[in-house]
């Protein structure tokens, strides 16, 4: 976050005075006095990340319905990842639509895998080993 912001600015941010046993606690107690709290200055960095702390969190939460067997150890894990984020940001794109019903986010992966399902793949799709497989030849006795 230190590469968005500038490091000289700040904000006064109103602050509870720290318990007896808290780490700092005589350079805290110093600062506050005997005020119960005090509007203190702090960098703009610093109170951003008390705000959006969370936010990894979050989208880990949104993320738990994992896809990725556990098994390889190849580049699968992360088109799996992949994956998941793709359909992790196509829910939330579906949820901020206002005219679609709101449902959840299992339903909507649900939903969709069972729309990938029931379209399958077109009559004229080959598959590669359709495409490898040798003619059948006429065996002569």
């Amino acid at each position: 976050m230190t590469t968005v912001h500038r490091l000289d600015g700040e904000l006064l941010r109103n602050r509870k005075r720290p318990g007896k046993k808290s780490t700092n606690v005589k350079r805290a107690r110093e600062a506050f006095g005997h005020d119960q709290q005090k509007e203190i200055p702090i960098p703009v960095c610093f109170d951003d990340y008390n705000h959006h702390m969370g936010g990894v969190d979050i989208a880990e939460h949104l993320r738990s319905y994992d896809t990725q067997p556990t098994s390889f150890r190849t580049w699968w894990p992360m088109m799996f990842w992949g994956l998941d984020t793709m359909a992790t940001n196509a829910y939330l794109i579906y949820s901020d639509i206002e005219d679609l019903p709101p449902i959840s986010h299992k339903e909507f992966r649900l939903q969709c895998a069972w729309g990938l399902i029931l379209v399958g793949p077109s009559p004229q799709t080959k598959t590669r080993s359709q495409d490898a497989a040798p003619k059948p030849t006429k065996k002569v006795y």
